[in-house]
């Protein structure tokens, strides 16, 4: 029987005391789902509640920087001049002597890049053997590669999934959290949220999330849904970069034993009405873009067909995937599809490199001298993985990169 580890408890009880008027009320943009704003452009900033007047903004790196906002309800819009400094920023308010706080939640850039690279991670599954371990290692080398920013497609957690298996009781699946109380399941999900959190707090880009079976297992379980709008709120949205439209969806309900369970066949299906309506909306008003969807479950996987009938629509270029723990690719007309393997079982990661309207790399054979030209660290941390035991092992990296380091291939023990 796994142990629950109240130092972590505490901590996420402390947090939550300390923070509790801060995080909880900016709800765009946040850590996990942040904004990325150009300078001369508008930061636009949704609260829970209306706002009557504010009495202070301001963005903070090394110092803050006080702004000047116009409130509407309960948005709030920024001006970001011309001459502000690039970089990634805290978000500080202060509403009638109450300060709240985003933290790591404003990237302001002076131009969008016409080539630039981004990181598909999925699967951590924190609560396996060595999860926080290899996590901690990968976001070391996500930090020294700088991708403009990460995408992480659900699967953060273990215990969730095991929480609504033991709600349901189902005779017909067995688990060896089964014994476990409700109470103590939940306490264990909430210290697995709070690590990775912990860890993902170290990430020096912005980091784009979506939850995954094993954090959410689909809309019909009230409490775990519940406890994600505790600590994420967001499990569906999009954003832009430039001319490039990247729509996160959530599909946790596709899990392969939804039906069985306890769901009703109808709360199995792709994505929910609600999803639906908002994607179809939202690609209507962003339909001269480029496309990339990011999601948890291979769209295949199960009857609903409405993400794949949407992105033969707008003919969507990339859809990015994890779930089933293995690298793999398959096209679907004009969309090629790519599930990335797990963190959890080889430490693996994808970098995606797009070039004005395309996408010119996806696979894991690129050098990393190549992702990130001549300003590479000295000292490269990177993860293989020996007979299923997780391992590290340390690469020296010439700053001139004069020689290849394939760090894909040390990802997947070679």
């Amino acid at each position: 029987m796994r142990k629950i580890n109240f130092f972590y408890v505490f901590i996420l009880l402390f947090y939550q005391f300390l923070f509790s008027e801060t995080d909880n009320h900016v709800i765009f943009p946040v850590w996990n789902f942040p904004a990325i704003v150009k300078t001369g452009g508008t930061l636009s900033i949704l609260m829970k509640e209306e706002v009557l007047n504010i009495d202070k903004i301001a963005l903070c790196e090394q110092i803050c920087i006080e702004m000047d906002g116009i409130v509407e309800k309960n948005n709030i819009n920024i001006n970001i001049p011309e001459n502000f400094k690039e970089g990634f920023y805290d978000l500080i308010l202060k509403i009638k002597d109450k300060e709240y706080e985003s933290r790591k939640s404003v990237k302001i850039i002076k131009e969008y890049k016409k080539e630039f690279l981004f990181i598909h991670i999925t699967d951590i599954h924190i609560g396996g053997e060595n999860s926080e371990k290899t996590y901690n290692e990968i976001v070391k080398i996500i930090n020294l590669i700088n991708p403009e920013f990460v995408i992480i497609t659900g699967d953060i957690t273990t215990s969730a999934e095991d929480l609504a298996r033991t709600v349901i009781r189902s005779d017909k699946l067995t688990h060896y959290l089964m014994d476990i109380s409700k109470k103590k399941i939940i306490d264990l999900i909430r210290e697995e949220f709070s690590k990775f959190i912990s860890i993902s707090r170290e990430i020096k880009v912005p980091l784009f999330l979506l939850p995954g079976n094993h954090d959410l297992v689909g809309i019909g379980n009230e409490l775990l849904l519940e406890i994600w709008n505790e600590f994420f709120y967001w499990r569906y949205y999009s954003f832009n970069y430039d001319n490039w439209h990247f729509v996160g969806l959530d599909n946790s309900n596709m899990m392969e034993v939804c039906t069985m369970i306890g769901y009703k066949e109808r709360d199995c299906i792709d994505i929910d009405d609600e999803q639906k309506m908002w994607l179809t909306k939202d690609m209507e008003k962003n339909s001269l873009k480029n496309h990339i969807f990011f999601l948890h479950i291979n769209p295949l996987n199960k009857e609903g067909k409405f993400i794949l009938d949407i992105a033969n629509k707008y003919n969507v270029k990339m859809g990015l995937f994890g779930h089933d723990h293995k690298d793999m690719l398959f096209y679907i007309g004009k969309t090629i599809w790519i599930e990335t393997a797990s963190v959890l079982e080889t430490g693996a990661f994808r970098a995606i490199k797009v070039k004005d309207d395309e996408i010119v790399y996806y696979g894991e054979e690129q050098p990393i001298c190549e992702i990130n030209g001549s300003k590479i660290a000295d000292v490269l941390i990177i993860q293989k993985n020996i007979k299923g035991v997780h391992s590290f092992c340390s690469k020296k990296v010439k700053k001139n990169c004069d020689f290849n380091l394939n760090v894909f291939d040390c990802l997947r023990g070679k």
